[in-house]
C-alpha cells in the first residue's frame, strides 16, 4: 500500500517484514520511520526538539552543559541502537535520569528564586 511510508508498518514491524533480509535496523531513526512512517517520525523529531528546548532554558551553565551533553550522547547512540524509547530502554535510563534531574533542579530554582 502507498500509505505504508506515510503511516508506517506498525509498532511490531521488523526489517524482515519489508525486505528479504533478517538484519536488525540498529538505528532508532530508521526504526521509527519503518514503524510509524514519516508522520510518526515528524512527531518523534518534534518531541526531541521540545526536550532540547527545555534543556536549553536551564539557567545554570554547568547543569546546561551536563544535560545538553547527555542529550547529545543519547541522540548519537540512537544512530547505532534502538534504545531511546523501546528496545533496551534500560540503556537510556541513566541519560533520562540525568536530564530529568537537571530539569527538575532548574524548575525548583526558578520556583524558589534561587
Amino acid at each position: 500500500s502507498s500509505t505504508k511510508p506515510l503511516l508506517g508498518w506498525g509498532s511490531g514491524a521488523n526489517l524482515s517484514d519489508i525486505f528479504y533480509h533478517t538484519f536488525s535496523v540498529h538505528n532508532s531513526f530508521l526504526q521509527t520511520i519503518m514503524q510509524v512512517g514519516f508522520v510518526g517520525f515528524s512527531m518523534f523529531l518534534l518531541i526531541l526538539f521540545k526536550i532540547y528546548n527545555l534543556i536549553y532554558k536551564v539557567s545554570d551553565i554547568k547543569y546546561l552543559k551536563l544535560a545538553l551533553s547527555t542529550f547529545v550522547a543519547l541522540i548519537i547512540m540512537q544512530s547505532f541502537e534502538v534504545t531511546i524509547f523501546q528496545n533496551n530502554l534500560a540503556l537510556s535510563y541513566p541519560a533520562w535520569a540525568i536530564i530529568g534531574l537537571v530539569l527538575g533542579n532548574n524548575m525548583y530554582q526558578r520556583k524558589n528564586n534561587i
